[in-house]
């Protein structure tokens, strides 16, 4: 059954000199209704008192006839332009523009309601007559006199308008359907769910996950499936209908780079956002060691109803990943886990066949589906073509089935289905060519720039991407066509069995993989604090770094080391010291000293994961390094290694042996961090007054330079003395000062410790 249109009605309200903006704005208006809003199943509106007045009389004169057609209070958007002229004058303000906007401002101060819209034209034009001066300056003096809580736009002429009007009411016109999109149901009880716009069929899908959900005896959900067959649609509609009314539910997107650290902490975010502060906390503490962390991440999880929703899951080769889900599977957990992948995983193989369910898609939608979604799609037709539509398009293959309503649009829907082949992965050549064939060269270079990215791209960042072209028509040339896919509020996609095919027709693979690396670090910026960065600077950079891999110069790796340097300590703070140390594996710096230090931070990661024998073979080394640089960190990162493996003797003797490194003029951080090894080697050894005065000193230190890492991590060490000796109060106020230093600095794992 169709799902309910909603209309969205947008008022423009402007003087006679900006004509062509108002015909822009239709032109605007049809596109969207063709395209995007097609999509979104909304349709807008246009009132404009040209199109919508008639001949009469009101005791308010011709404005009070056009307020009663406008209606602007209840309108949804309010469209104002100016340039030259301000209007004429009416019953209660300088111009009928002018009064449009202020009935339009009044409502929207009340019921923030309706959205408005203001642009300025500031083209150059020079008055010819005292009257056109009059005008422009009252233009100005509106401009100058705009309420402080509103924001106008400047443009010049009408080209410029057009296309920025389009990319405005995009923004504008996701904003007033998020609210449909999204139940009020789910978004309380799941605001991590993805969106399933524009779901059709797939009952009994449904109805098989709703069962494996509920069935004590299965872990691993299994939704495998050719490219575009609708496993992700089907995944995401389970979860916001069903999933998340009586489980805590978690999505992640796979790709080469993921670890077990990033899918667990999301899994830590999901757990904050529903007051599971506990669970978060024990997940945020698990041990570094591959075995032990797997094992304490599964059963922190065993006790709560989780639903998590790996898509993409043939990306992963992290066997962490492998080890957990067998980990869920073994001890019979509350967790569920869903997997949707074009191959049957191989960690099937290790897991009891009971435990596991397997939903495969073999068809697409059915023919009823098939024909309700053409005739949204304002292509009508009966049982009979939609049984032959299902045939041609792989049995309702989702992808092909909008391919081909795009074409059936423009030629007659028989002669469409008589120029291609029953569609299947072998032939998508057949069926993309005569698409991308009908691109302009600008829309189809846009295309192929675009399949570089397998990751989601914000509308508003394709101007960036192209800036010498007119991004936003070609981005809605290629929305139409299907070639492109609404994500998100905000974020557009292109589809993978379109991306791989699009892939292959780039031209210089390695420039755009640079290209869309550079993208990325410009959006991610410059990090406030080296050692913490956010989710999304983090995203930014992972990718940046696959870009530069995938670009594989000489220098796209120097580019890759670069990143890995930035991200890197952001990492280890958050404890992703899986990802860390992939990145560490993967990229080879060509540079020695940068190699050194690539060691030593490899070293580091095998003593955290329970390897010391190997981590000290890997550093000891360069401890003789003529750069002193080299020798400073690897003598601080040995000391860190013989601390965490028990051996504080050994510590001891590194760090007195080589205090000269350590003194005279070097960073004030750096001879924190190797009096605060001196510091923890002695408190192992039982040296509690010497170590006290030790910390005491970096305590004080670090107080005076404001440095709140340093001093945290001191204030804990002092705790642990006066806690040895039995002073616990005292021990506990340290403590409590520690924590609160570490977490205004956003230390994760220090302050979890």
């Amino acid at each position: 059954m169709s799902q309910e249109i909603k209309a969205i009605r947008v008022v423009v309200a402007s003087p006679s000199d900006v004509a062509p903006e108002r015909e822009a704005i239709g032109r605007v208006v049809r596109e969207l209704n063709n395209t995007i809003a097609a999509e979104l199943r909304v349709l807008l509106t246009l009132s404009t008192w040209e199109a919508h007045a008639q001949p009469g009389f009101h005791p308010l004169g011709p404005q009070g006839l056009i307020d009663e057609i406008l209606a602007i209070p209840e309108c949804d958007i309010f469209v104002g332009v100016f340039w030259k002229r301000f209007g004429t004058p009416v019953y209660d303000a300088e111009s009928g523009t002018a009064h449009e906007f202020t009935t339009a401002y009044e409502a929207w101060r009340i019921n923030r309601k309706p959205a408005i819209l203001f642009y300025f034209n500031e083209e150059p034009y020079y008055p010819r007559s005292e009257a056109e001066l009059l005008q422009a300056t009252q233009v100005l003096k509106f401009k100058n006199s705009f309420p402080k809580d509103g924001l106008w736009w400047p443009y010049k002429g009408s080209a410029e308008f057009e296309a920025t009007v389009r990319q405005h009411l995009m923004r504008q016109l996701f904003s007033e359907i998020h609210p449909r999109n999204v139940s009020s149901e789910t978004e309380a009880n799941d605001p991590v769910a993805p969106r399933s716009k524009g779901f059709r069929g797939r009952q009994e899908e449904l109805d098989r996950l709703s069962s494996y959900l509920n069935d004590q005896n299965i872990s691993l959900i299994v939704v495998e499936g050719i490219s575009g067959i609708g496993k992700s649609a089907l995944a995401r509609q389970f979860l916001t209908k069903s999933a998340c009314k009586t489980h805590n539910c978690c999505w992640y997107e796979c790709h080469r780079e993921t670890t077990l650290d990033a899918i667990t902490w999301e899994l830590i975010k999901t757990a904050r956002k529903r007051g599971m502060k506990d669970l978060a906390n024990e997940l945020e503490a698990a041990p570094a060691a591959p075995a032990e962390r797997v094992a304490k991440i599964a059963e922190a999880l065993a006790g709560h109803a989780f639903a998590l929703f790996l898509d993409d899951y043939q990306f992963v080769t992290d066997s962490s990943i492998d080890e957990f889900l067998t980990r869920i599977e073994i001890i019979e957990s509350r967790t569920k886990v869903f997997l949707m992948t074009r191959r049957r995983p191989a960690v099937l193989g290790r897991v009891r066949p009971f435990a596991v369910a397997e939903e495969i898609l073999r068809q697409g939608l059915g023919s009823g589906a098939c024909r309700e979604f053409l005739q949204d799609c304002g292509i009508p037709i009966d049982d009979l073509m939609s049984k032959e539509v299902w045939k041609l398009t792989g049995e309702g293959h989702p992808k092909a089935l909008q391919l081909l309503a795009y074409r059936a649009k423009h030629i007659p829907l028989q002669q469409v289905m008589n120029s291609l082949p029953v569609f299947h992965e072998d032939v998508r050549k057949e069926w993309l060519l005569p698409l991308l064939d009908d691109l302009d060269p600008e829309e189809r270079q846009v295309l192929t720039d675009l399949s570089v990215f397998d990751r989601p791209v914000p509308f508003l960042a394709v101007q960036e991407l192209f800036p010498e072209r007119k991004a936003s028509r070609v981005l809605m040339a290629l929305l139409e066509r299907f070639l492109l896919d609404y994500v998100s509020e905000d974020h557009i996609q292109m589809h993978m069995l379109l991306r791989e095919f699009c892939y292959g027709l780039v031209q210089d693979k390695r420039a755009k993989h640079r290209w869309a690396a550079e993208y990325y670090l410009q959006r991610c910026g410059d990090l406030q604090d080296p050692d913490h960065a956010d989710d999304a600077q983090i995203g930014d950079l992972l990718a940046a770094w696959s870009h530069y891999m995938s670009a594989g110069d000489e220098a796209d790796v120097v580019k890759a080391v670069e990143v890995v340097a930035i991200i890197r300590p952001p990492l280890m703070n958050r404890g992703h010291y899986d990802q860390a140390l992939r990145l560490l594996e993967e990229t080879n710096p060509t540079d020695p000293v940068e190699a050194a230090f690539f060691t030593i931070h490899r070293a580091r990661l095998a003593g955290l994961r329970g390897g010391t024998d190997v981590a000290v073979g890997m550093i000891r080394p360069l401890i003789s390094s003529e750069d002193e640089r080299i020798a400073r960190e690897a003598v601080l990162v040995l000391s860190t290694i013989y601390n965490d493996g028990q051996l504080p003797s050994e510590a001891v003797d590194l760090l007195e042996a080589h205090w000269h490194l350590f003194s005279g003029s070097i960073s004030r951080k750096l001879k924190t961090r190797f009096l605060s090894r001196l510091v923890q080697a002695h408190l192992e050894l039982g040296n509690t007054e010497q170590a006290f005065g030790w910390a005491r000193q970096v305590a004080e230190s670090c107080e005076v330079a404001g440095e709140h890492v340093g001093g945290g991590v001191a204030l804990r060490q002092m705790a642990v003395a006066l806690a040895s000796q039995g002073l616990l109060v005292t021990a506990l106020e340290m403590c409590r000062g520690s924590l609160d230093l570490l977490e205004k600095s956003h230390r994760v794992r220090e302050a979890a410790i």
